[in-house]
């Protein structure tokens, strides 16, 4: 896997809740990104400190 540019897809569960995840070569190890649904994403522009 390290070898060639891939992802593997999977899904990680904490807490009684299941994340969708992608799993990437990063050196002798492995990066793990968490997928979000268009719902979770908040836009860069909205004001959070309210």
């Amino acid at each position: 896997m390290a070898k060639k540019p891939v992802a593997a897809p999977s899904c990680v569960v904490l807490y009684q809740s299941g994340r969708e995840v992608i799993i990437q070569p990063f050196g002798k190890g492995m990066l793990l990104t968490e997928l979000r649904t268009q719902n979770e994403m908040v836009s860069e522009r909205s004001d959070l400190t309210t």
